[in-house]
């Protein structure tokens, strides 16, 4: 059953600390990969690889046919691009819901699209 949720953290558990990112599908461009059985990926990101060591969750905000999906995974470390300096992110999917929100209200920052937590 997909639920509505309001905010990131109400999809995290005590302790957690997640990247949230936000990402949509243009044209040819792959930006996520979901593969429900295995691993799923999404990139191209420039990351803080140092923040990256704590993270265990990973929340992809996704938009898409005018739906704002909440993908949550278990963070699975990050693989390197052809782009220097960026990644993709690595994870395995728990939980897709989603929100009514924008990416802004959603992750209560500006118009950033990676954010840390805490």
């Amino acid at each position: 059953m997909i639920a509505m949720v309001n905010y990131f953290t109400d999809v995290l558990s005590p302790g957690d600390q997640c990247i949230c990112v936000f990402t949509q599908q243009e044209g040819f461009q792959r930006n996520l990969v979901l593969d429900n059985d295995g691993m799923s990926k999404s990139g191209i990101w420039k990351l803080d690889l140092i923040k990256m060591e704590e993270i265990n969750k990973v929340i992809i905000y996704y938009r898409h046919d005018g739906i704002n999906e909440i993908i949550t995974g278990d963070y699975q470390g990050v693989s390197p691009t052809i782009f220097r300096d960026h990644y993709c992110i690595n994870f395995k999917i728990k939980n897709i819901d989603q929100t009514l929100c924008d990416w802004v209200d959603f992750c209560g920052i500006d118009s950033s699209k990676i954010r840390y937590y805490p």
